[in-house]
């Protein structure tokens, strides 16, 4: 089976810190066993540093360092995405997801934004779903090359 070449948001992969029984737990398990390729650009690792650091989160500091540092070894790191969107005019943050997709030419965005990400559905032939959705195409997909 080809890899699935994905780009998480920044509450999936919060939430997979968050939650140990969760299906952003279980897209990060195929993430570190190399199952899926994750794409992260720079701009997205800085968005991930400073919410890490939200106190609402507690999150320890050598958690913090350790989750990312996981990321950046597991990952395929994107200096600079050359193409600029300006798609989601709410939230702008979420266009570098947008950004880091295409230029990773990734088959899932995965993200929890049922505001603005999720119902965009596809972007530039990327498409965009959720955690358990992704789950769900990801089993298929195994048992049909097992």
């Amino acid at each position: 089976m080809v890899k699935k070449k994905v780009v998480l948001d920044t509450n999936v992969l919060i939430s997979s810190l968050l939650k140990p029984k969760s299906k952003a737990r279980d897209i990060y398990r195929l993430v570190l066993r190399g199952e899926v390729e994750l794409y992260i650009s720079v701009n997205l690792i800085s968005e991930l540093s400073r919410v890490l650091e939200y106190p609402k989160f507690k999150f320890e500091k050598l958690q913090k360092q350790v989750f990312v540092k996981n990321i950046m070894k597991v990952a395929t790191v994107l200096v600079d995405p050359k193409l600029r969107v300006n798609v989601i005019k709410e939230d702008p943050p979420d266009n570098k997801l947008l950004e880091c997709a295409v230029e990773a030419k990734a088959d899932y965005l995965i993200s929890g934004d049922n505001e603005h990400l999720l119902p965009l559905e596809n972007f530039e032939g990327i498409k965009i779903i959720s955690p358990s959705e992704f789950l769900k195409l990801y089993q298929k997909l195994k048992s049909k090359h097992s």
